[in-house]
């Protein structure tokens, strides 16, 4: 309940001060019941949202699909994923993604690092990557196309669980879409 004023006294000001977000009249205001995955956030109502849960990985994801490219083989998509340390790549949101860049490296012939920094999200540093690879789409087909994917990647710590944060498109779409992600993390609370 406090999470929705809030958000209500959030999108007030927003009003107020006459900046309003080009998504918000299309937004969604998702807040989560499950305990493994407790957050509340904002995004496109054209988007799907899906759940999972890995019993081996101990994980539980939310994530959100959006348009599909060009090509009509690769949708931009975002997910939050929230798992235990033990059951991770790496227990530090660091070892994460030194694990992660790892196994980019071991997966893709073809990959750039294009940048990792700290983010600030919810008022602290957090570890973020972008880095591209190229996959061969569609999958399983004998007449593939290498397609280049760009993936944003920000990792934090919260309540003993490790969150990701990942956004990943064509990278002809990459930039397109970004602002769904930047409005997504800016309207993410855990609870």
């Amino acid at each position: 309940m406090r999470l929705m004023k809030r958000y209500l006294l959030y999108i007030f000001l927003l009003l107020c001060t006459g900046i309003v977000s080009p998504l918000l009249a299309q937004d969604t205001l998702f807040d989560s019941s499950d305990p493994k995955l407790p957050c509340t956030f904002q995004y496109p109502i054209s988007w799907t949202k899906t759940k999972s849960e890995g019993v081996k990985e101990q994980y539980s994801e939310y994530d959100l699909t959006g348009p599909v490219n060009a090509e009509k083989t690769y949708s931009a998509h975002i997910s939050m994923t929230a798992m235990d340390p033990a059951s991770a790549k790496g227990k530090t949101p660091n070892e994460y993604l030194d694990r992660f860049l790892d196994s980019v490296k071991a997966l893709h012939d073809h990959y750039e690092v294009l940048s990792r920094t700290n983010t600030v999200f919810w008022g602290q540093s957090v570890p973020t990557i972008d880095v591209a690879y190229a996959i061969p789409l569609p999958y399983g087909s004998a007449k593939f196309t290498w397609t280049i994917i760009r993936e944003r990647r920000a990792v934090t710590v919260n309540n003993g669980k490790l969150w990701t944060f990942v956004y990943a498109a064509d990278k002809d779409d990459f930039d397109k879409y970004v602002s769904v992600y930047q409005h997504l993390m800016e309207t993410f609370f855990f609870k």
